[in-house]
């Protein structure tokens, strides 16, 4: 074999968490030309068929290997990267980059969530977090602005309970200030 060719792509867009779906990755085993010595200084160039259209299914039959695994789970540290494919442990070839994306409005990226590390994107540069409150959305208060994130942490019942806690507090202590009076 002289070289493999991707002849056909995998998926390459995911959002963070995805699993890689190997599925379409299609590739072409290419020979090398061989010179065969005919005799009295004649010589003939002689190409095997290639083998074409080898599916990921068959990758195993055609000794195909690829450095990720079908199936994994994707994150953005993934994001750029490509998937390589050796032939026999020995030439190997590699897919376009994968483009693997947070998730801003679908709230399963807990990268989204703003924290005083985190906060020096574009929407939040040079400021510092004063409070982050984490509930279905992560509400981000620094000193002159507020900004939301999808934030995958966080509990309504928990941010219900607190309020109804702080309602009570606010009831029993207008109690006691009007008994004053």
């Amino acid at each position: 074999i002289d070289n493999v060719k991707i002849t056909k792509q995998p998926t390459l867009n995911y959002s963070n968490g995805e699993k890689l779906d190997l599925s379409a990755l299609t590739v072409d085993l290419n020979y090398k030309t061989i010179n065969i010595n005919l005799g009295d200084n004649k010589e003939i160039a002689y190409t095997p068929n290639s083998i074409i259209g080898i599916t990921y299914d068959k990758f195993s039959q055609y000794k195909l290997t690829t450095d990720f695994n079908n199936g994994q789970l994707l994150s953005s540290n993934n994001n750029n990267q490509s998937i390589m494919v050796t032939y026999n442990n020995s030439i190997t070839t590699v897919t376009d980059p994968l483009k693997v994306t947070s998730i801003v409005n679908g709230g399963n990226d807990t990268d989204n969530v703003a924290t005083p590390d985190n906060v020096k994107d574009g929407n939040h540069k040079d400021k510092t977090v004063e409070k982050t409150i984490v509930t279905k959305k992560t509400v981000v208060e620094t000193k002159d602005t507020k900004k939301e994130k999808s934030a995958k942490t966080g509990d309504m019942a928990n941010v219900l309970g607190l309020l109804f806690l702080l309602a009570g507090a606010a009831t029993v202590s207008g109690a006691i200030l009007r008994r004053k009076h």
